[in-house]
């Protein structure tokens, strides 16, 4: 994109990492205002929004696009700069993948494992239901993601990665509690009622 200078992006992807301006500032190591004024340059140069100044600001629509930009023109510069420069103590490249908790807790590090021992390679996960992860896709905040959908986005490739079985456990007390007359649909959906309202209550008592 001709004009666009990638300082400005990084100066909204420093804030929205560290959770405001002045911490940004202190990780970029420039003033308060210059951080302010890059994303400002960014705002006009594009005609709109990239940043909700809220606590903690928020990056609108275009400006997660952008994001998603930087964050690939800084992959493929980690891939390439290595090989330009004949360098073999790079950093290693990051990628980012989106992945629901109990997959992480369970199967995803194993699986890279291998990759990781080959490949000067580090991988960030970015948490969140595998229903949602597709969007961390859309938007360029990731390069990979877990998801419930089978049909691949425009230039990226879906492959089938096999099922959870998910074993059911309940403590004893709780057995006796709610499914003293057997677990059935009626039982689950009341032991389920029953558990929400507890969970209200502790909140709205904290």
């Amino acid at each position: 994109m001709r004009g666009l200078d990638y300082k400005w992006i990084e100066a909204l992807d420093a804030v929205l990492q560290y959770g405001s301006f002045e911490r940004a500032a202190e990780k970029l190591f420039i003033s308060q205002s210059a951080v302010s004024q890059r994303i400002k340059q960014l705002e006009k140069f594009i005609a709109q929004p990239a940043l909700v100044r809220s606590a903690p600001p928020k990056p609108t629509l275009i400006g997660k696009k952008l994001l998603g930009l930087y964050r690939r023109v800084l992959l493929l510069e980690q891939e390439t700069m290595p090989e330009l420069l004949n360098d073999t103590s790079a950093r290693p490249v990051t990628l980012s993948i989106a992945t629901n908790a109990d997959s992480l807790a369970s199967w995803v590090i194993p699986a890279l494992r291998p990759i990781m021992s080959k490949e000067n390679v580090a991988f960030q996960f970015s948490i969140l239901d595998e229903s949602r992860s597709i969007e961390k896709m859309k938007n360029g905040e990731v390069v990979g993601a877990i998801s419930l959908d089978d049909q691949p986005l425009p230039g990226c490739r879906a492959e089938y990665l096999g099922k959870m079985d998910y074993l059911c456990v309940a403590s004893p007390s709780f057995m006796t509690r709610y499914f003293s007359n057997g677990v059935n649909a009626q039982t689950l959906i009341h032991a389920h009622r029953c558990h929400l309202i507890c969970k209200i209550a502790s909140i709205n008592n904290f």
